[in-house]
Parts: structure tokens; C-alpha cells; sequence
């Protein structure tokens, strides 16, 4: 891996954050290739921030509140999964024996169970 930088990176990213650019700076940051891409991050992420800021962020008891209930909700699951798993078996286990003819159903489960 590559460790490339240069000691003008701190002022690149203040600038492109800021928006006050220096001529010598702007030179540089076309020039230089790590600058460059410092800048085109530093912008980018400033674009991306932008998206945000008029959101509103909810209260803090309210995200509280909301990690308790699917903390609660991932305990009632975890809770009901063995219900889950014989109720499939139960419901396998009756399609399987409707599956077979009622007269025979009997004879049929003894001979594959029995001991031979």
C-alpha cells in the first residue's frame, strides 16, 4: 500500500471545506495528484452533508424508546423460534400423513419404524 501525502493536505481539505481558496493553493491542488484527491473528497463530502442539514434530528428519548421496543421485539423472536420450528414439524408431519391412504396408514408407519 502505497503512503502517499504531501504536507499541503491539511490546507486543501480547509479550503475545499471553507471555500476560501489561496491562488498558490488552487495551483498546487491542480498539480499535486494527492491534494487533488483530497480536494474532490473534501468537496464530495461537503455535498454530502449539505443533503442532511435541514434535516431534523430526532429527540433523544425517542431513540431510546425505539431501541428498547426492537431490542424487546429481537427478544420475542428469539423467544418464539422454537414454536416456529415444531409447528413446521407438526404441519410436516400431517402433510405426510394425509399423504397416505387411511386404511394403509397404520401398517405403513409400523413397517418403517419397526426394528428389523
Amino acid at each position: 500500500m502505497k503512503n502517499d501525502s504531501c504536507p499541503h493536505e491539511n490546507l486543501v481539505a480547509t479550503a475545499a471545506r471553507t471555500g476560501k481558496w489561496e491562488e498558490s493553493l488552487i495551483a498546487h491542488a491542480n498539480e499535486c495528484v494527492v491534494c487533488r484527491e483530497v480536494k474532490e473528497v473534501a468537496v464530495w463530502m461537503g455535498s454530502l452533508a449539505g443533503q442532511f442539514e435541514n434535516e431534523p434530528v430526532p429527540h433523544e428519548k425517542l431513540v431510546w424508546l425505539r431501541s428498547l421496543i426492537r431490542e424487546e421485539q429481537a427478544r420475542q423472536d428469539r423467544a418464539l423460534r422454537p414454536l416456529a420450528v415444531a409447528q413446521g414439524i407438526l404441519v410436516l408431519g400431517a402433510t405426510a400423513w394425509l399423504a397416505v391412504p387411511q386404511t394403509q396408514s397404520i401398517g405403513v408407519l409400523l413397517t418403517a419404524f419397526s426394528p428389523t
